[in-house]
């Protein structure tokens, strides 16, 4: 008989009411393997990345990769971890983890898997640029050639590829690069172009930002109307 006035007196004081009787909760078994680091500096490498899961003694690590937005960095990464079970104990050993100075924050989200779309020659990925396979979005831009690939912007509208490569052959490169125009944003509008150039080399694509990243494109012909940025794609 007394068990009703405690009741209400528990519902009165908005007390949550007994479990007792209850089924127990179960609890869905963990099943992402992927991490995401936000706050990454955009200059920020693969090889920081690792250095500092290295530096944090993260175990089971089985993949790392900058994340892009039309092969620009966002300023994040994603880390993939060997087994479901590994991503709790990866998230404590990087808890307070920093590149730079920049604290950096994880939080586990669903698997991400880039699309690579096979792409042979200049012709064959412009072809899947067009076609909308490569967005240069998500992990490594969509794209294989880690650290070859080059992404230059701010050219003029519309620019020729063709008069694109005689400026760059200007520059220092060892053998002539592949050159494919990306597409501005279906919901959007760009006054200038952005071109994916891809390197025989890591060294050349290196050497290709050194030589025209801040300078202006054909100054003979646009004065200082279009100042070039280049950045590589890791």
């Amino acid at each position: 008989m007394a068990a009703k006035p405690l009741r209400a007196l528990r519902q009165s004081l908005g007390a949550a009411p007994s479990r007792l009787g209850q089924p127990p909760i179960v609890r869905k078994p963990e099943t992402r393997t992927t991490i995401v680091a936000e706050n990454v500096p955009l200059s920020a490498t693969r090889e920081d990345i690792l250095r500092m899961i290295m530096k944090c003694n993260a175990q089971n690590i089985v993949g790392v990769s900058i994340n892009y937005e039309r092969f620009r960095p966002t300023g994040e990464a994603t880390i993939r971890v060997r087994r479901p079970q590994d991503l709790y104990p990866a998230l404590y050993a990087l808890k307070n983890a920093s590149i730079s100075h920049y604290f950096l924050h994880f939080k586990p989200t669903h698997d991400i898997v880039p699309i690579r779309p096979r792409t042979r020659g200049a012709k064959g990925r412009q072809e899947a640029i067009q076609r909308g396979l490569i967005t240069g979005d998500g992990p490594d831009a969509g794209i294989a050639e880690r650290g070859k690939s080059v992404v230059i912007w701010g050219l003029p509208p519309r620019v020729r590829l063709d008069k694109l490569r005689e400026f760059l052959n200007n520059g220092r490169l060892s053998s002539e690069p592949t050159l494919a125009v990306v597409d501005p944003p279906p919901d959007g509008y760009s006054s200038t172009s952005r071109v994916l150039v891809q390197t025989k080399s890591i060294s050349d694509a290196h050497r290709l930002v050194r030589d025209f990243h801040r300078t202006f494109y054909t100054p003979e012909t646009f004065g200082e109307a279009y100042e070039i940025r280049a950045q590589v794609v890791y």
